[in-house]
């Protein structure tokens, strides 16, 4: 029997990141590995995308690892291809995309997280500046730069073209960070960085609650997080990604976290490809049956199939 067919979908300066995961899926599926750059999307006639001369939307499973660089090329990706994308449909990605907005709609949930400050242009800047405290971080797409105070903060921001998101960050006084990867319900791997320490961690059943109860806000397959324990024993999240370095992960915490990932994958395509049958010595009674009989049973049939 042949092996379902995946394409994924990353970033090409991401490979020896994403090879962990390349390699694990290619013990369950025919797997290609596709460069977001070197795809092709065609909105002709009809909506089809492209690589190396052969159909990326009539594989099995699309997995994309999005990068921050290349956001808007996913978000059509994963708004293209629906339900057949993993790990996130496109209204699941378009959230994520948003820190700010994403953060207050996980609040809902109970998960606390950082503070933020979202503008869209410097003339937002003065009725925010007495919340905002410093040293901040001011984030424009995938740039990242730190501020120490009010009028540096202006300028920067004034570089930025109008209309473009900015994000600013406030500082958490951080005792601990640590990294968890969740996949369904849960938390597969775990580390912490405390200074220059980096180790593997027993994630402890907070943080596991949290991390799993954002991925179930989110809907998606997996994602990894940041947490922050600051030095008055709270914890925040802090971040959210689907592009981690998966071979990092494993390194630091000798969990194979792709085989997670492919597994979770795996009984997806299973579960979505059972189907109903009927007994043989059923279906010689229903041949008997007018053919008007056999096709309203077919519809039923069909009907049943399609509320699964």
């Amino acid at each position: 029997m042949a092996k379902p067919r995946l394409v994924i979908i990353g970033s090409p300066n991401r490979q020896k990141k994403d090879r962990p995961l390349v390699e694990e899926a290619e013990k369950e599926f025919q797997v290609e590995y596709v460069p977001i750059t070197q795809a092709r999307l065609g909105l002709a006639r009809s909506m089809t995308l492209m690589y190396d001369g052969k159909s990326v939307s009539k594989s099995d499973r699309v997995l994309l690892i999005p990068t921050i660089t290349h956001k808007e090329m996913f978000y059509t990706i994963a708004r293209m291809l629906g339900d057949r994308c993993m790990p996130f449909n496109h209204k699941q990605y378009l959230l994520t995309l948003n820190e700010d907005v994403m953060f207050k709609y996980l609040e809902r949930f109970g998960i606390p997280t950082r503070e933020s400050i979202f503008i869209c242009a410097s003339s937002s800047l003065p009725a925010g500046l007495k919340k905002i405290r410093f040293p901040a971080t001011v984030r424009m797409g995938a740039k990242r730069v730190k501020v120490t105070d009010a009028e540096t903060l202006k300028d920067v921001v004034g570089l930025a073209g109008r209309g473009t998101p900015v994000e600013i960050e406030t500082p958490v006084p951080t005792e601990k960070t640590i990294w968890t990867f969740v996949v369904g319900e849960e938390v597969v791997a775990g580390y912490e960085k405390s200074k220059n320490d980096v180790k593997s961690t027993s994630v402890d059943d907070e943080i596991k609650r949290l991390a799993v109860s954002v991925r179930s806000a989110l809907g998606c397959d997996y994602c990894a997080l940041k947490f922050i324990a600051d030095k008055r024993g709270k914890t925040i999240l802090d971040k959210i990604t689907f592009c981690p370095d998966f071979g990092n992960f494993q390194k630091i915490t000798s969990k194979n976290v792709a085989s997670y990932i492919v597994g979770h994958l795996k009984r997806r395509l299973e579960e979505e490809k059972v189907e109903w049958w009927v007994p043989k010595p059923i279906l010689d009674v229903m041949k008997k049956f007018p053919r008007s009989e056999r096709r309203r049973s077919k519809r039923l049939r069909r009907r049943g199939r399609s509320s699964r």
